[in-house]
């Protein structure tokens, strides 16, 4: 089977790393896969490094006209059996595409769940016998879909996934990373030990592009809150508009040491395993990639109440906590709590490592495969 995936940026976001895992593992059981993206960004070059063919498309709002031939001729010219579209604009394109070249059967994975509006819910309505499924990433979701003029017969769950063997590698922290043996000088504290630095550091981190949806402001307000002995280091990967912004407040309110900017890494492994707990202060969310990465380091986990962070965090095996958005004195709290409670972390990251097999790639593109040939009716 071959499949177009389309995305606008071809940034380094959680969406872009779940078209990256999602095409490597289709590739590697015989399918091929193309990327067609408009904006460079690491996600460009990764895809390359892995073998799949990346081909630069006009797909922002200034090629209305021109983007849908653009796109029925390469899916000709290829042979193109699906078209997988990431977000709304690259979705009806491709679904104006169908008008020049009608062969392909278009697929929208949805990762930003809000109200569209009249506008959207008007065209999702008026080309809804041409699409052929609409995927939500967690359960809430496919309502929202729903909601924004997909048809339900058309809509679908297909919870995100991650790629355990390259995740769920060796590695402590001060938790222990329970559920791992024979491993305690190869994490954090090990790492911390043979570098010269303070073992006892308690490490936090985030992995998030720099956005106001991602909570960094409410962030800052809870690390600042936090009045503890322990050293305590929160470390954010990530790159985006409010960079600046964030370093400001980190400068004006005395945070410097306490927050790092490390800004993007592509290595999210290593970064995960030189921790001790994960934090998403979200203000939206679907399914967070990387929430689900930190699980699958062995990483117990604050969130907020957002999407499936929730679920993720605190159905069986609970694996974190989860606070209302934007409650920074409540997010404070529970950093502290994993601070002061060894055995509580070495529970959760017990915990985190089990919930997360139930969330690996593999899983991802069975179901997509499943979705590809038959519909939601396959799912």
């Amino acid at each position: 089977m071959k499949i177009l995936f389309l995305i606008n940026k071809a940034g380094d976001g959680g969406s872009e790393r779940f078209v990256l895992d999602l095409a490597e593992e289709l590739n590697r059981r015989g399918n091929e896969c193309v990327l067609g993206y408009c904006l460079e960004g690491p996600l460009t070059e990764r895809a390359k490094a892995a073998g799949i063919r990346t081909v630069r498309l006009g797909l922002e709002r200034k090629d209305f006209f021109s983007a849908p031939g653009r796109i029925a001729e390469l899916c000709r010219l290829e042979g193109i059996d699906v078209i997988h579209a990431q977000f709304p604009r690259e979705n009806w394109y491709a679904l104006r595409s169908l008008k020049h070249y009608g062969r392909p059967r278009v697929v929208y994975t949805c990762h930003w769940y809000q109200d569209q509006g009249a506008r959207w819910r008007r065209i999702n309505k008026a080309f809804s016998d041409r699409q052929f499924a609409a995927a939500a990433v967690y359960d809430e979701g496919a309502e929202v879909l729903k909601s924004n003029g997909f048809a339900s017969e058309k809509v679908c769950v297909i919870h995100n996934g991650v790629r355990l063997g390259r995740a769920a590698q060796t590695g402590t922290g001060d938790a222990g990373r329970a559920g791992q043996t024979g491993t305690t000088g190869t994490g954090r504290a090990g790492q911390a030990n043979a570098q010269g630095k303070a073992a006892d550091v308690f490490e936090c981190c985030v992995l998030s592009r720099y956005s106001p949806e991602k909570g960094l402001d409410m962030l800052l307000d809870s690390i600042k809150l936090i009045d503890t002995d322990r050293p305590l280091r929160c470390t954010i990967y990530g790159d985006g508009g409010l960079y600046d912004h964030i370093a400001g407040r980190i400068k004006t309110e005395g945070l410097e040491g306490r927050v790092v900017q490390a800004g993007y890494v592509q290595d999210t492994r290593s970064a995960l395993l030189r921790s001790d707990l994960y934090l998403s202060p979200s203000e939206k969310e679907g399914m967070s990639l990387g929430l689900l990465e930190a699980l699958a380091a062995g990483l117990p986990c604050v969130v907020t109440d957002t999407g499936s962070s929730k679920s993720l965090a605190e159905d069986d095996p609970r694996c974190g906590v989860c606070v209302k958005v934007g409650d920074a004195e409540g997010f404070a709290a529970a950093i502290k709590r994993y601070m002061e409670d060894r055995d509580l972390r070495l529970a959760h990251a017990k915990a985190a490592l089990a919930k997360a097999q139930s969330y690996s790639m593999e899983r991802v593109a069975d179901e997509y495969l499943r979705l590809y040939e038959n519909g939601p009716e396959g799912i």
